[in-house]
């Protein structure tokens, strides 16, 4: 009895150490830039991600089935549908903990969103949308998260 409780705590005192060190935000848009060009009604957003300093995210095509890649999506809006997402170059880690190489990103990612405008734009108005990934570090991957 003594030994699976000590066991027990174990595990517990491991998950809130991992669950600590995890930071609030791991992924947040740090600036936005906005492209138009007037004459074909076409906008170019490039949206600049920084992710926490010692995590990665998996990338928008990863090399195996089962990590969550990265992804973009514009909430609906009467004024905009999207053309084309274009994501960055990932790069190759070797994760054997993990179980071997992962396609990622780290640090800065900016991801260029091509806009095509369907009717004329109200002053004041905005886009929303949300960031779906999976963020790990070395050892572990966390739950899928929104940003």
């Amino acid at each position: 009895m003594n030994r699976i409780f000590h066991r027990l705590f174990s595990l517990l005192l491991m998950a809130a150490l991992l669950f600590a060190s995890v930071p609030d935000e791991l992924v947040r848009l740090k600036k936005y830039e906005v492209f138009s060009e007037q004459e074909n009604g076409k906008i170019h957003i490039a949206l600049h991600f920084v992710i926490e300093q010692g995590w990665h995210i998996n990338s928008y095509d990863p090399l195996d089935d089962y990590s969550i890649p990265a992804r973009i999506t514009l909430n609906d809006n009467p004024y905009f549908s999207v053309e084309t997402v274009q994501y960055p170059e990932p790069h190759l880690v070797d994760l054997k903990s993990l179980g071997g190489k992962s396609s990622v990103y780290d640090g800065t990612v900016i991801i260029d969103l091509h806009l095509k405008q369907r009717k004329p734009v109200p002053t004041g108005t905005t886009l929303s949308g949300t960031l779906s990934y999976q963020g790990c570090d070395n050892e572990v991957c966390l739950i899928p998260m929104e940003t």
